[in-house]
């Protein structure tokens, strides 16, 4: 399937799947050597992604995250 990290959502589309997680619902996000795992505040499971260079989805992910809430703070 596709990732896509927009500037107020992570979506992600399968073949048999389509998820979607607002930026500012996501309440944790780890980081492994091949994944990276978020929570979300509306959802009792965590979802894990498998990827490659997690690292860098992190960073993107928490970069975006930070735009959302300086914006939601004027």
């Amino acid at each position: 399937g596709n990732l896509v990290l927009t500037n107020k959502r992570l979506v992600f589309n399968g073949n048999f799947k389509h998820l979607e997680y607002k930026l500012d619902k996501i309440m944790s996000l780890e980081e492994f050597k091949d994944a990276f795992e978020i929570g979300v505040n509306n959802r009792q499971k965590l979802q894990t992604f498998l990827i490659d260079e997690p690292s860098k989805w992190v960073i993107y992910i928490k970069i975006a995250m930070n735009k959302i809430k300086k914006n939601g703070k004027k």
